[in-house]
């Protein structure tokens, strides 16, 4: 999501990566589905991170990987969140963690 995310807003594309015409077509995904909530990108993206975050208290994950994206079906929205998860976190290491983000 960070390497579309940077390409929309202006970084390089990598080499062998999506050509223009299907990073038009993402672009024109992103910004229907971001008019339809009215979320900017910007505010797309602190959601992906300020999520990632809650969940890592818990869990142990790939931040790097957290994809999320809005689908619609019969005139309903949801968010739907793709989190890697790497292990989970005993208890008290998740309430350290926890303490220690305050």
């Amino acid at each position: 999501m960070f390497d579309f995310m940077s390409r929309i807003l202006g970084g390089k594309s990598r080499p062998g990566g999506p050509g223009s015409k299907s990073l038009a077509k993402e672009r024109l995904k992103l910004a229907l589905a971001c008019d339809r909530v009215d979320v900017s990108p910007q505010m797309f993206e602190g959601l992906r991170v300020d999520l990632a975050r809650a969940v890592s208290k818990y869990v142990e994950i790939d931040e790097a990987g957290v994809k999320l994206k809005f689908d619609s079906s019969d005139r309903r929205l949801a968010l739907v969140a793709s989190v890697p998860v790497i292990g989970m976190r005993r208890g008290s290491e998740a309430a350290r963690r926890s303490k220690d983000r305050r």
